[in-house]
């Protein structure tokens, strides 16, 4: 992971590290944690601006995100807008002849 992408975590409060003397970053295994689970739940299409609710939860102790209903909620939104996405793409269905070579199931002769 690149040290933008942890900084877009931060600059999004997905993580906020501890500052050193030095004023260098000084990350937690939790800060860790949040950044991996961020860069998953992007990996299943949800836009990490979208995480928030799924990190909280995992930040009130939860073991797994899915026990929130907040983070439920969000699944339900990316899963419905993905649905949305993939129908407004798809190409359309057309009705026509078979296709050469199929066989009719009247009489198992080539069309």
């Amino acid at each position: 992971m690149t040290t933008k992408t942890v900084r877009y975590y931060e600059s999004l409060g997905l993580i906020s590290p501890a500052r050193l003397a030095n004023g260098y970053r000084d990350y937690t295994e939790h800060d860790a944690r949040m950044v991996r689970e961020a860069r998953e739940l992007n990996r299943l299409m949800i836009p990490v601006e979208r995480t928030r609710p799924f990190l909280e939860c995992l930040a009130d102790g939860q073991d797994r995100v899915d026990e929130c209903p907040s983070s439920l909620a969000g699944y339900r939104e990316a899963i419905g807008e993905l649905v949305s996405d993939r129908d407004t793409h798809r190409p359309p269905v057309r009705a026509g002849p078979s296709p050469v070579g199929q066989h009719s199931r009247s009489t198992g002769a080539h069309q």
